[in-house]
């Protein structure tokens, strides 16, 4: 996350910043050069906030008592891991009505329902709304 080299963050990040500023130069958007100097600025300080739960985590003493969690947030975070686990050794049921539909839902172009087709074409559909 912090886009350290040579780590997947930075490669990421590296190529999301050159293709704004490339692509900023070539089709004269000089904004998008600028965005990525902010995205530059921004990594430099979240990599700040990184460093010091690192620091906090390795380096300074911290309290050696026991730690009282809110019951909300034990419940929240039970339903979740439960939600994980189910999802994560029974997928069937999130995954099957996915799987059923057309392979063209899965593509941006042509829509799936034909009442969409016929609006973005500009023609009076099933369900469209006329001017």
């Amino acid at each position: 996350m912090a886009g350290i080299p040579p780590l997947g963050g930075f490669a990421s990040k590296f190529v999301l910043f050159s293709s704004a500023v490339d692509a900023g130069a070539t089709q004269g958007l000089g904004w998008l050069a600028w965005l990525a100097v902010l995205g530059v600025v921004n990594s430099a300080i979240s990599l700040y906030y990184y460093l010091r739960v690192i620091r906090a985590m390795y380096v300074e003493e911290g309290d050696p008592g026991r730690l009282h969690v809110p019951t909300g947030t034990t419940v929240a975070v039970v339903v979740c891991l439960a939600f994980v686990l189910v999802a994560g050794l029974w997928p069937q049921p999130s995954w099957t009505p996915p799987s059923r539909a057309p392979p063209r839902c899965w593509a941006s172009r042509p829509p799936c329902r034909p009442e969409f087709a016929e609006r973005s074409k500009g023609k009076e559909g099933k369900g469209s709304v006329s001017a």
